[in-house]
């Protein structure tokens, strides 16, 4: 699965960068993530549960930030297995001033195998594309001024 795309926020470019670069921060963006267990600076494992029509999978995936040039720009990788399943996702994110507040230019993708692959990617692409969505409404909420 893959998504990309473009997304302004009315803060400056720095407070966005960190908003995207702090675990805990991060998490709290994202349904479904029940715990946050930060290594180092680095390297962090989020505990979630995954909707899987009238169920749900609960997964454990190890983050890394393997890019960062702050405040314009990070890559983050994380991988997880659980019950016969497995996902592996990408994100990279490149944020740029604009005027008053931060353009980002934005790209997921996520590959999924063993029950979570079978669910298919006519339902799995539709998750995805609603997840990303879900998580920068609720940055963008943070980050908006009052």
């Amino acid at each position: 699965m893959h998504a990309e795309g473009t997304r302004r926020f009315a803060a400056p470019r720095a407070e966005v960068y960190d908003a995207l670069n702090d675990p805990e921060r991060l998490a709290g963006f994202v349904p479904g993530v029940q715990r946050v267990e930060v290594h180092d600076e680095a390297h962090w494992t989020v505990e979630a549960r995954i909707p899987l029509g009238l169920t749900s999978l609960r997964i454990a995936i190890g983050f890394e930030r393997v890019e960062e040039r702050p405040p314009e720009h990070a890559r983050l990788h994380g991988a997880g297995r659980s019950l016969g399943a497995s996902i592996a996702v990408d994100t990279t994110f490149d944020l740029a001033e604009d005027g008053d507040g931060t353009e980002m230019r934005w790209n997921a993708a996520a590959e999924v195998g063993g029950a979570l692959g079978r669910v298919g990617s006519a339902v799995l692409e539709p998750a995805f594309e609603r997840q990303i969505g879900r998580v920068l409404t609720a940055l963008d909420r943070e980050l908006t001024p009052a």
